[in-house]
């Protein structure tokens, strides 16, 4: 018999990052597992595990993942490492234990989405989950050496009290507030720029990925005026002796101006409204998509 129940931070962690490793990626321990399920600038996240003769044999989140806009919010929730150990599938705990950490979770929320796994995505779909299908990720070339940018990027120490980042355009961001950047994007391997302009700071985000001799931008985030955008990946491909970047194409990368660009893959998003039109009001990037969360 399945029994479903919270998640005890404490006397569960071991098992659970066990469980983790063995079925998703093996990067998780102890820090990364505080991180990313405890120290959530706006929470922590509501977990619970499926027991069968008192193993853990399944395990889902769900994290308090909102979306930001001059001040206003768009309260979501996402699931996030739901998996289930591999002599326990096919029998309808997924979608239990999904139902029941969903039931559980006491925050208020009018927006659900996840970026599922090839294996998750038809047990979403049979949820009654949709699909968001006008988002794709895309290779691009810029030229970067042009004499009329005169952006200045610093290396940025985001501010210890949190703040939000004014945003120029309509949609509402997961990154519009420096805590979450932060917390986001506090590995190494991400490097934080801003632009200072007369009409505010703007921020973007960025990592590198070398295969062979060529080196490529990911594009991770950008917030603020999307006016700046493509000055600022320019600036950023200029600094960085290259001019191919990695991107999600949406509604503010659509600024950016390509010598060419190709798609590489269709981003998967699935959601869940509470309010109709929602979806259409969330600018999602590929920071959001990431696997790592």
């Amino acid at each position: 018999m399945v029994k479903y129940r919270l998640i005890d931070f404490d006397k569960d962690e071991s098992e659970v990052i066990r469980l983790l490793n063995q079925n998703l990626t093996p990067r998780n321990n102890k820090e990364f597992f505080q991180w990313k399920y405890i120290n959530y600038p706006g929470g922590k996240s509501t977990g619970a595990v499926a027991e069968v003769d008192n193993k853990i044999v399944a395990v889902v989140f769900y994290l308090p993942f909102n979306f930001y806009r001059n001040g206003k919010i768009i309260n979501a929730a996402r699931p996030i490492s739901g998996c289930t150990a591999q002599d326990y599938r096919g029998r309808g705990i997924f979608k239990n234990i999904m139902k029941f950490c969903l039931e559980s979770y006491k925050k208020d929320y009018k927006f659900l989405f996840a970026n599922p796994n090839r294996f998750s995505h038809p047990e979403f779909m049979k949820m009654g989950w949709k699909e968001k299908t006008s988002y794709e990720y895309r290779v691009g070339i810029i030229f970067p050496w042009d004499t009329q940018n005169n952006l200045n990027l610093t290396s940025h120490s985001l501010p210890s009290i949190s703040k939000e980042i004014k945003i120029s355009h309509e949609y509402y961001l997961s990154g519009g507030t420096t805590d979450m950047l932060k917390w986001r994007y506090s590995d190494k391997r991400y490097k934080i720029k801003k632009i200072q302009t007369t009409d505010g700071e703007n921020y973007i985000v960025f990592r590198l990925h070398k295969k062979a001799s060529l080196k490529l931008i990911i594009l991770c985030d950008y917030i603020g005026d999307e006016n700046y955008i493509n000055a600022a990946i320019k600036e950023v491909c200029r600094i960085e002796r290259t001019c191919f970047i990695y991107f999600l194409k949406n509604e503010i990368t659509a600024k950016i101006n390509l010598l060419l660009s190709k798609r590489h893959k269709q981003a998967v998003i699935t959601y869940l409204e509470e309010e109709p039109e929602i979806i259409h009001n969330i600018g999602f990037s590929l920071g959001d998509l990431e696997g790592t969360i």
